[in-house]
């Protein structure tokens, strides 16, 4: 007989209320770990754009540790490991990502990478065809595996796909020098030329030399040493450049002189996107932050795709939003 119920209440069993009590709990707590994690993995980024790799690896951590079914987390701790060339480990991390996201083809493109500087070319393919599939637009999956290919001497294949990344990027002067590379090692060279003419004309000064190789194979020995010439001086410079950058913008501060010697490889190769970077670098530093943004522009301007440039100057234009100028 149920028990009579005179003020007319509900009667809900107590073990029902509290299940439906600790699932609120539960989904609370859940948000919660969410937002926290959200909060280290956006400050992870800001550091991984800042190549504070130390730091961000750490985010990126804990970001995991609070939120361990978001692959994007685990995708962008594998980059931090990949720029500290722990290729293994970021192999694992893009693993992880995938089996979150099978779909996740990003993923497929980093742990192709990260197989590409182990040498093991043929597993780095077997990713950047994946990559292709989920996303047959992605000219950088195309431009890496034609890398692939060439490196495992199907230079055939790798000019296909220097002809469908050429195709979905017209602009990027990198992909004609390593296409003039693949003509080359086919014998074929007057495209060969072609390609590094190009190049050059898209303001990449390493073109130089292998043009020089290519007109010494065409026996125009007076081109051959312009363009040689032109390739030390280039190299003399840039090597002055990788000095200051390691040694002296991060040891010794001496922003100063690091601009003089980015003004010297300016003056040689007007349209060298990293010199300017690298200027506009020295010059945030130095906090002259409307300077650096020119610079940036300028390194953006005549490479459009230069994703460091475009970060450092996004940092910039923060500081400035945000009155950070001390």
């Amino acid at each position: 007989m149920k028990p009579e119920n005179k003020n007319n209440y509900s009667i809900v069993p107590i073990k029902s209320n509290t299940l439906v009590l600790a699932k609120n709990a539960i989904d609370i707590t859940k948000r919660l770990l969410k937002e926290q994690a959200e909060v280290f993995f956006k400050r992870g980024k800001t550091k991984y754009k800042e190549h504070d790799y130390k730091d961000a690896f750490e985010d990126f951590n804990k970001a995991i540790e609070l939120y361990p079914i978001n692959e994007v987390y685990y995708n962008h701790r594998g980059l931090v490991r990949y720029s500290q060339k722990d290729y293994n480990g970021a192999i694992e991390d893009q693993k992880k990502a995938i089996v979150l996201n099978p779909n996740y083809a990003l993923a497929y493109y980093h742990r192709g990478l990260a197989k590409d500087y182990l040498k093991n070319y043929i597993g780095a393919i077997e990713d950047y065809n994946k990559t292709i599939e989920l996303n047959p637009k992605d000219h950088f999956a195309y431009y890496s595996r034609a890398n692939a290919k060439r490196d495992l001497k199907d230079y055939l294949g790798a000019l296909e796909d220097y002809n469908k990344t050429i195709e979905l990027n017209p602009k990027d002067s990198h992909v004609y020098t390593n296409r003039g590379d693949a003509k080359r090692d086919l014998k074929d060279y007057l495209g060969a030329l072609e390609d590094y003419n190009k190049a050059i004309e898209l303001k990449d000064s390493y073109a130089y030399e292998n043009r020089a190789q290519i007109k010494e194979e065409l026996k125009d020995i007076d081109g051959a040493t312009k363009d040689f010439r032109k390739a030390d001086e280039f190299c003399n410079i840039l090597g002055h450049v990788y000095y200051m950058q390691r040694d002296v913008t991060r040891d010794l501060k001496d922003y100063l002189d690091a601009i003089d010697v980015a003004d010297q490889l300016i003056d040689s190769f007007p349209n060298y996107a990293d010199a300017y970077n690298f200027r506009g670098y020295a010059k945030q530093d130095l906090k002259d932050y409307i300077g650096a943004i020119d610079d940036y522009n300028k390194a953006i301007e005549i490479n459009p795709s230069f994703t460091i440039a475009i970060n450092n100057r996004k940092r910039v234009i923060e500081i400035l939003q945000n009155g950070e100028l001390t």
